[in-house]
This record gives structure tokens, sequence and C-alpha cells, in this order.
């Protein structure tokens, strides 16, 4: 048979997220028959409970006149061959393509070369996976969703760091300037504003800065405020929004005096906007108003006590038009003098204050910026946290918190597991992205094509046969099998409590213990229990292990090749025209891992890493229903 029809190339010329790069091919340099080195590409896993992998691939280009050396003003790639680069390995038969593998350059150390010399230079890429595990960390549930949605932040202090808090924008630092009431009173600024002292919002997983005062026992005597300098320019027809997190709680001494949340202010020391509590009966906010020169608007909102509010401010600079919203009430609009172009080089926060204060921010844009809407959904986030959502809705929402284009993302609806509360503050994204999918039994890739990829539990378990393979075509060298000892103890401990375990207390006592710890973020208060129940019936029976099969490609017809490489990680496979004496459930498996490799000279082979087909007996797949309204509280899933 013809030897295989291999092209690497690389997007030297588009931007790594172009959905549609151009490609360039380096196969006049790739180095891969005698002499040279393999190429690998390597999807998925081991087996099922192996954490998946980033996809990787290596190959091999000749480099003896330094042009695949790295800024190299000389080479016709300067600053094109770049860490970072997209890159794919695909191979056609028969005039059909298919993608083995797509990922980021990942550029090596590279010496200058002897031009005589024919060395080669060994590139390796990963996959989007593999790009978010040295990403950083997320910063918390609430602090991502202000990062992507509700228009562009022109200041932002999330107030969640120790002191001085700095911005997240800019180099903007607060300091603490102390408001005494009496001036024989002396009062550490730490003490009147301790930072991370509050825990935040229900749904958020991070903690805030406390306002507190000192105190004669009758009346305040000293408090503390927040100032920064900034620089905030604002065109005449901009609309800018203040919004920010707030906590009231009572003062001690019954004594309630106004107090501003946030000021903008200009070089002429105006006050623009400000968020303004009145509390007039002393157990809470009465009113709220927001002002600029020229007017103000009121309203008559009372921001309950001890409860986390969202507040936002918003005035049209060209019309005058203002809007105070509380939570999700519309406290007050109105017009006031519009107050045109001008450039904010101070903030104030917290001047009166008594609770806790988190995420100050400044938006600037359009009449799109920060509206009702966001306004909304930004407080119902800091409750929700984004809980029960499902698997399928919180990888694309991570996703988008990761920066991936939803274009990069192939995420089945089928994935329908609800999920508990998101806890991301600190979580590596690749992380957060496979705890995701583990909540649901589902299985998480990259394909070939470089999308992050679900295949759902239900459908790697409830489906036809993908490709029936003849022994012929992988041989005794090809395959190799071991017995799986019987699990015979199960443990499932559910994210945030509540622990199941299941005992097959007479296969213990004729197989021995055998125990498997699952960890279950499902929002399903069953859901410990039926996965519990269901791995130990899956699982204590016998199984024959099949870890790997091996094929030469080079042996087999374009359409068998064809059908080989349209295999996926997560497919059902059988083998078939075993010989006699095998055992009778080594045909039966599922796809978890793939692995092409190609040269040094007529070498071609496919590797699939494989897991048993579980279920009641040999070949008959295990009863996976979904039952109930999965956006229900009492839903039930059977594992």
């Amino acid at each position: 048979m013809a030897d295989p029809d291999i092209t690497v190339r690389v997007a030297l010329d588009s931007d790594p997220d172009d959905p549609a790069p151009v490609w360039t091919s380096l196969n006049d340099r790739l180095h891969y028959g005698e002499g040279g080195r393999e190429i690998v590409v390597e999807i998925g896993r081991q087996d099922e409970r192996a954490e998946i992998q980033p996809t990787e691939q290596a190959w091999a280009v000749r480099n003896n006149d330094n042009r695949f050396t790295p800024r190299n003003p000389g080479s016709d790639l300067y600053e094109k061959w770049e860490q970072g680069r997209r890159c794919q390995v695909r191979e056609t038969v028969d005039g059909d393509t298919f993608d083995l593998g797509t990922g980021f350059l990942t550029i090596p150390d590279m010496p200058i070369v002897d031009p005589n010399s024919q060395q080669a230079v060994t590139v390796t890429a990963v996959d989007w996976i593999g790009r978010l595990e040295s990403a950083a960390p997320f910063e918390g549930t609430l602090a991502e969703h202000i990062r992507t949605e509700g228009g562009e932040l022109a200041e932002w202090f999330p107030f969640t760091d120790p002191y001085p808090h700095m911005s997240t924008l800019s180099d903007a630092t607060v300091r603490r300037v102390v408001n005494g009431f009496d001036l024989s009173v002396v009062a550490e600024p730490a003490d009147l504003i301790r930072a991370q002292d509050a825990d935040g919002p229900p749904g958020d997983d991070q903690r805030y800065a406390r306002w507190d005062v000192v105190s004669d026992g009758t009346a305040p005597l000293a408090r503390a405020y927040l100032l920064a300098p900034v620089s905030i320019p604002v065109g005449a027809t901009d609309t800018v929004a203040i919004s920010v997190w707030v906590q009231s709680r009572p003062d001690p001494d019954g004594w309630v005096p106004n107090s501003i949340l946030v000021t903008l202010r200009a070089p002429a020391d105006d006050v623009f906007i400000w968020i303004e509590d009145d509390q007039l009966t002393g157990v809470g906010v009465d009113s709220s108003i927001a002002s600029v020169p020229g007017g103000q608007v009121s309203g008559s909102r009372k921001i309950e006590l001890d409860e986390w509010r969202l507040v936002t401010g918003r005035v049209n600079c060209a019309t005058g038009a203002v809007d105070l919203w509380c939570g999700t009430d519309m406290v007050a609009s109105g017009t006031i003098t519009a107050p045109g172009a001008h450039t904010v080089t101070e903030m104030g926060i917290g001047l009166g204050w008594i609770g806790a204060i988190g995420h100050v921010q400044v938006r600037v844009g359009d009449t799109s910026t920060m509206t009702y809407t966001d306004h909304v959904a930004q407080h119902r986030h800091g409750y929700r946290g984004l809980e029960r959502q499902t698997v399928a809705e919180r990888l694309v929402t991570l996703g988008g918190y990761a920066g991936i284009p939803s274009t990069e993302l192939d995420v089945s609806a089928a994935a329908s597991t609800p999920l508990q509360v998101a806890r991301l503050a600190g979580a590596n994204p690749a992380d957060a992205f496979r705890a995701t999918a583990r909540a649901g039994q589902d299985t998480l890739i990259t394909s070939g094509d470089g999308k992050i990829t679900v295949v759902p539990r239900s459908q790697r378990y409830n489906q036809a046969v993908a490709l029936e393979i003849p022994f012929g075509w992988i041989g005794y060298r090809g395959l190799r099998y071991r017995p799986d000892p019987p699990v015979t103890d199960v443990v499932v401990t559910r994210t945030g409590g509540g622990v199941a375990r299941r005992i097959d207390r007479i296969k213990r006592s004729r197989y021995g213990v055998r125990g498997l710890t699952v960890d279950l973020d499902s929002a399903i208060d069953s859901d410990p229990g039926n996965l519990a129940g269901w791995l130990l019936a899956a699982l204590s029976q016998m199984r024959t292990r099949c870890p790997s099969i091996v094929i030469r490609m080079l042996r087999r017809s374009f359409a068998e090749r064809k059908a080989l490489l349209g295999l996926k990680v997560g497919d059902r496979i059988e083998i078939t025209d075993l010989p006699d004496g095998s055992p009778e459930d080594v045909p039966h498996l599922l796809v978890q891992g793939i692995r092409h490799t190609i040269g040094p000279g007529r070498r071609r082979l496919i590797q699939f890493n494989t897991s048993p087909l579980l279920g009641p007996e040999p070949g008959v797949p295990p009863p996976c229903p979904m039952v109930g309204d999965l956006v229900s509280a009492d839903a039930i899933i059977a594992y």
C-alpha cells in the first residue's frame, strides 16, 4: 500500500485564535523519514480512571540553516516562528483528510547549528487544555463574571487583596484616610478598614474589606475611607456607570450619618457621581442618591442590614439622564445638567460607611454600558454563583472566562448533570474544566481539529458499535489483555458535604477488599448514592481489560484506514474473530485514548487505549437512564 500522506502545517501569518487561519506547510523541511524522528500525536488518556491529558504533538524539521531558530533576523520566519502559533498534523487517505491533532507550538531551546549539519530540531505542541494548564488561576466566581460581562471596565478595585488595595486595571493604589470626629482619639487605619475580613455574597468565594468605627459608646469618634489617584477620560457623549457591592451593618451606637460610597472627582475637586446612602432610621439605609454637579436624583430604596447588594449609578454625559439601581430594583431615574467631557483624577470610597465593600467598578462607554439587564445579571450571579448550571453550560461559561473562543468548544447539551455553586477562586482553568466534566462523569478531550470536546456519559455507554475490528488487523503482537480485580467497596463524596458508601460484602469476602473513591460536584442530592451503587454494580464483576490495541495502518486498505481514523475517544469498538480460548468480555471496548505514530521509514501505527464496556454481562451496555427534569430540585440521575 502507499506511504502515509502526512501534512504538518503552521499558521505563521494568523493570530492563534483565528477560527480560519492561513496555514503554511512545513513538509519540505519535515524530517520523519530515514534518519529522522517519528511524528507522534497523542489524544485522550490511558484508561477510564486516568486524568485526561492535553493532546500532544512531536515532530522534527531540518534546521541546518537556522531557519527555525527563533528570533533569527536572517530567517524568512523572523517574528513568525514563535511560541503559541497554531499547528496541525493531518493525514490524507484516498482524497479524504483527517486532522490527527491541532495545537499550539512549544518552541524548544535551540543552539545555533553548523550549516553543514543535517541537524533536525524536534518541535512539540499542546492543545487548549495544555495552554490552560499554564494560565493564571481564576480570581473568583464573581470576579470572573465582572471581568467578562457588562461592558469595558475603566477602573476596578476588587478589594479581595491585602492592604494596600490595588486596581486590577491600572497602577492605582488606595490609601486609608482617617476621618476623626474627635481629634483627641488616636485610631489605627488598619482597625478602621480591615482587609479580607468579610465573606462575600452567597454565590461568591472570596473575602472583602470591612469598614469599622471607633466609638465612645454614644457616637463615632473616628472612621476611615479610601482615596485612589486615577486617570479616567470621559467623552462628552459617554455613559459612565459606577457599580459597587455593599453590605450594610448597623452602627453600634445607633448614630447613623450619611455615607458616600463612591465619588469620582475631576480636577476642580467636584464630585461627578456619588452613590449616597442616608441612614435615617438607624436600622438600615433609607435612601440612595446619585448626584452630579447640576442636580441629583433621589430614591427611597432601603439597603437591608447584613445583606450584600449591588448598587449601580449611571449617567449619560450628553443628555444628563441618570439611573440608580439596587439589587434587582430600579430605585430612581431622572435628568440632571449634562456634565460633558472631563477626566476623573481621584476616587473616594466608603466615606462614612459601616459594613463591607467589594468590586468597585467604573465603566465608560456608549449607552449599552452596564445596562439594567447587566446589573441584574451580576447581582444574581453574586447570589447564585452558576448554581445548577449543567456541565455543558458550565464549560461554556468557563471557556468565556478563560478567553477561549466559542468556536473552539464542542459541547453537547447531553452533558446535562446540574452542578453546585462554582468555587473558582485560585482554581487553575484546566483543572476547572476537568473537574466540571468529572462532575457529570463525562469525558473531556481535545478533538483532532483542536476543539475542546465533551463526550457525555450517556453517549459513551448507550451507543452502538462504531467499528468492528477483526483480530487479523491486530495480531497477537498488537493485542494484550489482563484480568481486572473486582471493586468491592465504593465511596462517593459530594463537594460541600455528603458521603455515600456501597459495599458488596459477598464479593468482598470472595475476592478481597478493593476500594474506589470518587468526588462528585453534582447539585442532585441523590447522585452520590446513585453513582456509588452504579459503580459497585458495574465494577464488582470480573472484567478482562485490554489496555491497548496496536494496528499497522500500511497493511490496511484505504477504506479500512479511513474507518480507523474516523474513531474518536469515547467510541465503542468490538474485536471480532478472536482466537479460541479468548476471554468472553475482551471484544467489547471503549476507546479512551489514541496515539498516532508515523515514521521513520514506512512505519504508520495507530494505538487505541481502551477500557472494558461495563454492563451486566459481556457486550451489554449498562443501564444509564436520565430520569426527571434536570433543572428541578428533586431530579434524579441514575448513573
